[in-house]
């Protein structure tokens, strides 16, 4: 199970899993980091658990114990391994087994070694959708930039506000809705002064 933490919410989130009951995964789809499990534990505490079998799930973490049982599910070896990079939790990745198991000291290194290259393959990612995301935004500044310089120029060049309010409006689509319409009170009488659309037969 990869479950990624949300910083926000301070909820581990389930991201993928691979092997495990639906039944019991849907449990898991967001969890506090409050609640008692392993994966949370290894959250919070930044350091592996263990779990051997049912005997350490009922005493050290009795919510994950009651979860598997009432869903039918015999309690298994868990190892719950905490992403760490550079001091930075991004979530916990967790592996369990069929059988209950004591997990030897070369099998702890290599469970934490592989936990590692995740955590490392992870950061790669998230830093980069950051960088992906930084990008769009600026792009995103530039054309409300841009539309902002091109408004203020529109308003200024004419005394005309009808022809100047239908260039308005053709400005605005579509980069700020879909369609724009501006009606005008004369009297008792509206009067639609521009009514635009990317599709010129979808006007009426």
């Amino acid at each position: 199970i990869l479950q990624l933490l949300d910083e926000g919410t301070g909820e581990l989130v389930l991201e993928t899993y691979e092997g495990y009951p639906e039944e019991l995964i849907s449990h898991f789809a967001r969890v506090p980091l409050s609640a008692r499990f392993a994966s949370t534990e290894a959250a919070r505490s930044g350091h592996a658990v263990w779990i051997g079998g049912a005997e350490d799930w009922e005493q050290l973490f009795p919510e994950g114990y009651r979860a598997m049982v009432d869903r039918g599910q015999v309690p298994f070896a868990t190892a719950s391994l905490p992403l760490l990079v550079a001091g930075r939790r991004l979530g916990v990745v967790s592996i369990g087994f069929e059988r209950e198991r004591r997990f030897a000291e070369e099998e702890k290194d290599f469970l934490l070694t592989f936990a590692g290259l995740c955590a490392q393959a992870l950061q790669g990612t998230l830093l980069l959708e950051d960088r992906e995301e930084a990008k769009a935004e600026a792009e995103r500044a530039r054309d409300r930039v841009a539309f902002l310089s091109e408004a203020t120029r529109l308003l200024s060049s004419s005394l005309d506000y009808e022809r100047t309010i239908s260039e308005l409006g053709r400005l605005c689509v579509p980069d700020i809705g879909d369609w724009v319409g501006v009606s005008v009170i004369e009297g008792q009488d509206v009067r639609q002064l521009v009514l635009t659309h990317p599709d010129p037969g979808r006007v009426v």
